[in-house]
């Protein structure tokens, strides 16, 4: 398979997972086409098209990731036994958030009967903020001694870190992480503002947004290592008015830290007092960016708690409301979640 299949009559075909530009909703394509010429490619794969008898799916990736999947390169595949189109390798979520960049290497997978989009992702987020205050932040969360580590060993994080540097280095850094909890050198691929190295998201229809579920996985901040495991949400959300982008931690019940972007503002708030000082007594020059005629701007401030309790309610009742969907499509259709879930499992 080339990298621009086409049907018997010589018209586009697609193997990979869109965000339509109109109505704003990820759709899955296997060898069909997309809806809108203005639909943006989230994930895609090339290389060889084969069939898997175990696994009852059409595989779709270069042969070396097909005969070893720890290898770089994009991975698609479609099962047959309950319409779900899995993909992994490097992920566009087609936000624009300005001057804050975001990019994300994992797997994502869409049940076409459903309309069900989950993520799970290593996220690099780099934004201009005070490095004072951000080593600050890592100081208290490294604080907490009782925080759960990351699983390194998981196939997404050793799958991802091959593709962000090569996969002797990438073995080393492991083998380093688990003998001495920290790697010896700082590799500098892994170098930004807040690396999210495990985040599950799911796609939100009504909110149009991706939000976060479970704990989060906070690799390092800065060159920084952390490596731990803390609660928290995160939303990424496409609106006409403006991509915007909120993310909250909490390392412990008394302790959080609150970063919410839109249209070129970020705002920034924190139990630690002194994390909130740092930010309130920088002087304004030091706070905004300087960008070129047409770019768009950035500055950061001091949120009010107004602002980041409303972003908390608002995610608390849309989580109640998923948690109650599945709780009921757990009781009423036991057998079919099951049959979903289990393809899946060999592949997270």
């Amino acid at each position: 398979m080339g990298d621009n299949p086409v049907t018997i009559d010589y018209k586009k075909i697609f193997a990979g997972f869109f965000i339509a530009s109109d109505s704003v909703h990820v759709y899955p394509a296997f060898l069909t086409p997309r809806r809108r010429y203005s639909d943006q490619l989230m994930l895609s794969s090339n290389g060889f098209l084969h069939y898997n008898k175990d696994g009852m799916a059409y595989e779709i990736a270069p042969m070396e990731k097909l005969l070893n999947r720890d290898t770089t390169g994009n991975y698609l595949c479609f099962y047959r036994s309950n319409c779900v189109e899995y993909g992994e390798g490097k992920i566009n979520l087609s936000v624009d958030l300005g001057q804050m960049k975001l990019s994300a290497l994992g797997n994502m997978s869409i049940n076409w009967n459903t309309k069900e989009t989950l993520l799970d992702v290593l996220l690099a987020v780099d934004f201009m903020f005070d490095p004072n205050a951000l080593k600050l932040m890592n100081t208290a969360i490294e604080g907490f001694p009782n925080l759960e580590g990351l699983d390194i060993k998981r196939n997404t994080f050793v799958r991802s870190l091959n593709e962000i540097m090569d996969p002797k280095i990438a073995a080393k850094y492991r083998d380093e992480m688990t003998l001495l909890g920290k790697p010896k050198s700082f590799p500098a691929e892994m170098n930004h503002t807040i690396y999210l190295t495990n985040l599950s998201l799911k796609w939100n229809q009504a909110t149009k947004s991706y939000q976060s579920f479970g704990k989060i996985g906070i690799g390092n901040i800065l060159d920084n290592q952390i490596n731990r495991m803390v609660d928290g949400y995160v939303e990424i959300a496409k609106k006409r008015t403006g991509d915007l982008m909120d993310i909250y931690l909490e390392p412990s019940n008394s302790d959080f830290y609150y970063f919410g972007y839109t249209r070129g503002n970020m705002q920034s708030y924190s139990s630690n007092n002194d994390f909130v000082a740092i930010v309130r007594d920088l002087p304004l020059r030091s706070r905004e960016m300087k960008t070129d005629r047409g770019q768009t701007p950035y500055i950061y401030l001091l949120a009010s708690d107004v602002k980041y309790r409303s972003f908390l309610r608002v995610i608390k009742c849309t989580t109640k409301v998923r948690q109650l969907k599945i709780t009921q499509q757990t009781s009423l259709k036991p057998s079919l979640m099951a049959s979903r879930a289990n393809p899946m499992k060999s592949l997270m």
